[in-house]
């Protein structure tokens, strides 16, 4: 039979394919290579026909083998990529896709695949990249455009994911992965109902579709409805027993439930599912620490350190544990976005649920050191405004500086800064010139361990007669601490009354009082701190002014 004998019963294998004939595509496959062992086109649709039929390692082969045969005709290389990711095997799928990119740039269907790939990997923006790429060269299936939201999403541009979402749903109103992307868009924007009723359809239109039921539970969850949540999560674990982010959603609601060991079990089980799923291993640390195996939560740390760029943050937590040196203070990344999420709820949940006091004992202490008004005061790490506004009535200038920019803007809500800045601690001197009458330091330095640079930036920016005013959490007397400092297992740092002292003598301050209060409620107990009144360095001291 001739070569284009040969290349008519491969186009037949194809036509068979697109009709569903899988067995006998891959039947004139077979026959063509039994006479031509090296047609590399027969091996490449073979290799897409055994993924088809639930032999992936054979497609892999197969696939392989006429990109060898020949490396550079871009719909082979499309093909290996296809069987690659059809195996999970992403970078390598990948760098097959981008071969074939490179081979025929004008070619929509590896764009497309490429585009899968990358939203796969988490390159979400090189995904939306990708994916317009194909849309732009003529690939206009319901698909393409529901991978598009989808990476649209992830990015947060949740307008224009609608718009191609809504491309898909034109042309076929009953793809169940549409509606499955439009309820978590919906989800995404808090419109909590709308989505749950997304989800409801996408499950009707595909009743053997796990993802539904899993979305359903996560935005119950958000709604507080904990039972409704939890029957999703089932749902969607009968239909998938190991789909890993089934197992995390029931994980977590199991733990703010106190069934911490059940949790774990949810949490080891998606991790078995998906060894690289580091979101299910930040869980499982979590659970291991409700449960009281620090040490357990202690070596997920360190593999989250070293697996993501947030090592930092990570090596953090594992000092928190009491496993490793702490760090001299928290890292902004992790201040900032605690806060930046803290931002709407900040004020209620302090002072309703925690019985917040640090900012009235500040204040009061300042009252009976210097009773005084028309003051320059500096609000360092000065949240939504709580510690700004009692002392308002005082200020002839006051200025907030936080790290977070979701706590500036609720600050700036209550119009009582005449000017806010966003900036770490250490920041504030570098973005301020002038001096101040008053620093102010509320409920601040429990995210600070080592204060020695604090105080000297402070010295610099006081006036003479300038006070600091501040609170840390304590540590007992009867508690021995090396170095003054402790990082407690809630991610706050405490201080020796000792060590204060220690800070303010090598600073040259004068102490003016250090008392010891509760600054807050936590788990019903007291939450006891220190709350203290310097005077500005005298000339000459360390750090003073000159």
């Amino acid at each position: 039979m001739s070569e284009h004998d040969n290349t008519a019963v491969v186009k037949s294998a194809i036509a068979y394919q697109r009709d569903g004939k899988l067995r006998e595509a891959a039947t004139l496959c077979r026959q063509v290579l039994s006479r031509d062992p090296d047609n590399a086109e027969a091996f490449s649709v073979l290799g897409i026909l055994s993924c088809q039929l639930g032999r992936k390692d054979l497609g892999i082969g197969f696939a392989g083998r006429a990109v060898t045969l020949q490396p550079n005709v871009a719909a082979y290389q499309h093909n290996y990529a296809e069987t690659w990711l059809a195996m999970g095997e992403i970078e390598q799928a990948i760098a097959a896709y981008r071969r074939a990119v490179a081979l025929d740039p004008n070619r929509s269907e590896p764009c497309a695949g490429l585009g899968v790939a990358l939203h796969r990997r988490g390159l979400w923006s090189e995904s939306v990249a990708a994916l317009r790429r194909a849309i732009d060269l003529g690939a206009r299936q319901p698909d393409t455009y529901v991978a598009l939201a989808q990476s649209l999403l992830r990015c947060r541009q949740f307008d224009e994911a609608e718009t191609f979402l809504q491309k898909a749903l034109d042309l076929k109103p009953d793809l169940a992965e549409a509606w499955q992307v439009r309820g978590e868009i919906l989800g995404h924007r808090q419109e909590y109902p709308a989505a749950v009723a997304a989800f409801a359809r996408a499950a009707e239109l595909a009743p053997n579709y796990a993802r539904p039921h899993h979305g359903a539970g996560v935005v119950l969850a958000l709604q507080g409805d904990f039972t409704a949540a939890a029957a999703a999560m089932d749902r969607a674990l009968k239909l998938n027993p190991d789909y890993p982010e089934a197992n995390c959603g029931a994980g977590a609601i199991l733990l703010r439930v106190g069934r911490a060991a059940d949790a774990i079990v949810l949490y080891e089980k998606a991790l078995a599912a998906s060894p690289g799923y580091l979101e299910a291993r930040a869980d499982l640390a979590l659970a291991y620490e409700k449960a009281g195996r620090l040490k357990d939560a202690a070596a997920q740390y360190e593999i989250l350190a070293g697996a993501t760029v947030d090592a930092e943050f990570f090596r953090f937590q594992r000092a928190s544990l009491g496993q490793g040196e702490a760090p001299p203070a928290a890292p902004s990344t992790l201040v900032a976005r605690l806060f930046d999420r803290y931002a709407r709820s900040f004020d209620e949940h302090l002072t309703k649920y925690l019985g917040y006091r640090a900012p009235q004992l500040i204040f009061q202490a300042v009252a009976r050191a210097a009773p005084s008004d028309g003051l320059h005061i500096l609000d360092l790490g000065c949240g939504t405004g709580l510690c700004g506004q009692l002392f308002k009535p005082l200020a002839a200038q006051l200025i907030g500086v936080d790290l977070s920019t979701a706590m500036v803007e609720k600050a700036r809500e209550r119009g009582i800064y005449d000017r806010l800045i966003v900036a770490d601690l250490l920041g504030a001197s570098t973005a301020l010139t002038q001096r101040f009458d008053l620093i102010t330091a509320s409920d601040v330095f429990c995210y600070v361990g080592d204060l020695s640079p604090i105080f000297q930036m402070i010295a610099g920016m006081l006036r003479p007669e300038g006070l600091f005013a501040f609170t840390v959490e304590a540590i007992p007397d009867d508690e021995r601490v090396d170095g003054g400092y402790i990082l407690r297992q809630t991610r706050r740092y405490a201080h020796a009354a000792s060590y204060l002292r220690q800070l303010i003598a090598r600073h040259g301050y004068e102490l003016l009082s250090l008392e010891q209060a509760a600054l807050r409620s936590e788990k019903q107990q007291d939450v006891q701190g220190f709350v203290v009144v310097l005077r500005c360095p005298r000339s000459g001291q360390d750090g003073g002014p000159m």
